[in-house]
């Protein structure tokens, strides 16, 4: 099956995708990160899956996966990306404290 890995986190991703799995199956899922990095391999199980919709924009065609085994080097490394998405984020609202 392929998809789109989007809204990846520490513990799980939504994969954008024609035919999602139901809820409670197990898969395994090899993301992308980038050209220069290895591909993060991992087992998931689906926690929540939308078919289809009539309201795609609202609520996109996929699944909501929850990695349940995944590599310590695959971990950090996520774990990374998505601490450097935050900072980058973060210096996007010039002005704003974020630390009160």
């Amino acid at each position: 099956m392929a998809g789109e890995a989007k809204d990846v986190s520490y513990t799980g991703a939504f994969i954008s995708c024609r035919e999602p799995l139901k809820p409670n199956e197990v898969l395994e899922v090899s993301i992308s990160v980038s050209l220069l990095s290895p591909r993060v391999q991992a087992i998931a199980e689906v926690v929540w899956s939308n078919p289809s919709s009539s309201h795609e924009e609202f609520r996109p065609r996929g699944m909501g996966v929850r990695f349940t085994k995944i590599d310590t080097t695959d971990h950090e490394m996520i774990s990374a990306l998505v601490a450097d998405h935050l900072d980058i984020k973060d210096q996007d609202r010039p002005g704003e404290d974020l630390t009160a």
